[in-house]
């Protein structure tokens, strides 16, 4: 099996790679690559926002902090 790219969904297509689920259990089947590629994007975005909601907390945590800090001097 060559894999010409890293993204998942153009893996999920690859005949050599449906073939060999189809061999490990033949009662498996595989996504295909626009659902597959559909779900990642999805996750991905999700993931991003819970990151950016994070960090946005954190820096105004911090800033409250040295806010409070620096109100001390």
């Amino acid at each position: 099996m060559f894999i010409s790219s890293l993204s998942p969904d153009s893996l999920a297509e690859d005949p050599s790679y449906i073939a060999m689920i189809a061999a490990a259990n033949p009662r498996l089947t595989t996504l295909s690559g626009s659902t597959l590629s559909r779900a990642t994007s999805s996750r991905f975005q999700a993931l991003h926002e819970e990151t950016r909601a994070a960090l946005d907390y954190d820096i105004i945590e911090t800033t409250q902090i040295l806010c409070r800090n620096y109100s001390r001097f």
